[in-house]
C-alpha cells in the first residue's frame, strides 16, 4: 500500500509524429561526431523536433521522473536499430522530468536525435543461435557481426525496456521490415534512497511506423542534371522515373538538407513540372547566402503524404556572382563563351529572352 502510495500517477502522449520517411545512419557515419539526419516531426516548415507529453497527475516528493525512448518493430517487438544523439544513452532516449509536486504538463523534445542502423552486409549471418542464453533470453540475438555495442544495446532494451513484455524475435534482421520502425516511451521512476528505476503505472505509447524511402516512396528521381550548381538562377531539373503524381507546382515541394548541417533544412516550390520533369533553382532570397556544400534533394509529395529517395546535389556559393547586381549583369550580357560545359548545354534549351523553353518541347518520351 506504501509503495502504491509512492508510485507516480501520470499518461503520455505523442505530441509531434515523425516523418514517415527517415534515412537511417550507419554506425561509421555518427561515430566521429557527426549526427547526420536527425530525425524531424510532420509539423510545417520541418524543423520542428519530435516530441511526447507527459501529464503528471500526482508524484511523492524526492521522486525522480524520466521518459524513456527506444525503437520497437511495427508489432511492437524490440528492433535492433537504436538511437544516438542528444539526451541518448546506449542506444535509448532518456530525459529527466520535472518531479515538482502539483499536476503538470510537460513537452519532451527529441532534439538532434537520429537512428543507427546495421549494415547489410553484416545482417546476413545473423539470427543463428549460440547456445547462451540469459535470464530466458537469447544472448546473442543474431548479432555475431554486429559490434559488441551493439549487442550491449539490444540486449539491454530486450531486458530493461521492453515496454510491451513482447518476445525478442530470434531472426532480427530477418524479414522485409527491418527497415520499417515505431518509436515507443515509457516513463521510469526512482524512489528517494534507491537506485533502482521502475516503469511506471502508465500506459506505453509509441508512433507511428517509419521507414527509408524505399518502404514508402512512390516517386523516384532518375537524374538530376545538372548534379551542381554554382549560380542561384541556375536551374536544376529532376527528371522522375515514372509520371509525377501531382499535376500542380503546389503540390510538390523540393527539399533540401544540407549534409554536414543537419538542421539546415530548406523547402521550395517548384518553377515548372511536366509529366516527368520538376524545374527549380535557388533564386528565392533565403538561398542566396546559403553554405556551399553537398545538399540531399528530396521531392515531397504533399498530396499524397511521400517523398522520394534523396539525390546528391554540390553547392557552390560563389560570393561574387551571387548578388542581385552581378544576376542582373549577367542576364544583361550574353557572353561568347560558356565557362561551364553543363551551362553550355542547358543553354541550347533557353530561348532568347534566357527563360527555359516551353516544357512539350523538351519533354521525351522514355523509353519502355
Amino acid at each position: 500500500t506504501q509503495m502504491s502510495e509512492a508510485t507516480p500517477k501520470l499518461s503520455l502522449s505523442i505530441a509531434h509524429q515523425p516523418t514517415k520517411i527517415h534515412r537511417f545512419r550507419y554506425l561509421k557515419e555518427v561515430s566521429d561526431g557527426r549526427m547526420g539526419s536527425v530525425l524531424r516531426s510532420r509539423a510545417p516548415g520541418g524543423k520542428t523536433p519530435v516530441a511526447v507529453t507527459a501529464t503528471v497527475q500526482s508524484v511523492s516528493p524526492g521522486c525522480k521522473l524520466k521518459l524513456v525512448g527506444c525503437t520497437v518493430f511495427e508489432d511492437l517487438m524490440t528492433h535492433p536499430f537504436y538511437l544516438t544523439g542528444d539526451d541518448c544513452r546506449n542506444g535509448v532516449f532518456e530525459k529527466e522530468l520535472s518531479s515538482e509536486s502539483g499536476p503538470s504538463e510537460q513537452e519532451v523534445k527529441l532534439e538532434k536525435v537520429g537512428i543507427v542502423c546495421t549494415p547489410k552486409k553484416q545482417r546476413k549471418s545473423k539470427g543463428k543461435p549460440s547456445g547462451a542464453s540469459e535470464n530466458g533470453v537469447p544472448a546473442h540475438i543474431g548479432m555475431q557481426n554486429g559490434t559488441a555495442q551493439e549487442d550491449n544495446f539490444y540486449m539491454e532494451r530486450i531486458q530493461k525496456y521492453n515496454f510491451f513484455g513482447k518476445p525478442p524475435r530470434q531472426n532480427p534482421f530477418q524479414g522485409k521490415d527491418i527497415n520499417k520502425l515505431r518509436l515507443a516511451f515509457q516513463v521510469f521512476y526512482q524512489l528517494p534512497g534507491l537506485s533502482d528505476w521502475l516503469a511506471a503505472d502508465c500506459r506505453p505509447v509509441y508512433t507511428e511506423v517509419i521507414g527509408d524511402a524505399k518502404i514508402f516512396s512512390k516517386t523516384e528521381i532518375e537524374l538530376i542534371i545538372p548534379d551542381s550548381v554554382s549560380r542561384p538562377d541556375q536551374d536544376v531539373w529532376l527528371y522522375t522515373k515514372d509520371d509525377l503524381p501531382v499535376q500542380t507546382v503546389s503540390e510538390l515541394t523540393v527539399r533540401l538538407e544540407h549534409e554536414s548541417e543537419p538542421f539546415m533544412i530548406i523547402e521550395l516550390q517548384p518553377k515548372e513540372l511536366k509529366k516527368h520533369l520538376v524545374v527549380f533553382n535557388f533564386e528565392q532570397p533565403i538561398l542566396t547566402n546559403a553554405v556551399s556544400g553537398s545538399f540531399s534533394v528530396t521531392l515531397v509529395d504533399k498530396k499524397n503524404d511521400d517523398s522520394s529517395e534523396p539525390v546528391k546535389l554540390e553547392l557552390i556559393n560563389d560570393p561574387s556572382g551571387s548578388g542581385p547586381a552581378n544576376k542582373k549583369i549577367r542576364r544583361d550580357e550574353k557572353p561568347t563563351v560558356s565557362q561551364d560545359p553543363m551551362d553550355e548545354l542547358l543553354g541550347t534549351f533557353l530561348d532568347g529572352n534566357g527563360d527555359l523553353q516551353e516544357l512539350p518541347e523538351l519533354y521525351v518520351e522514355p523509353r519502355a
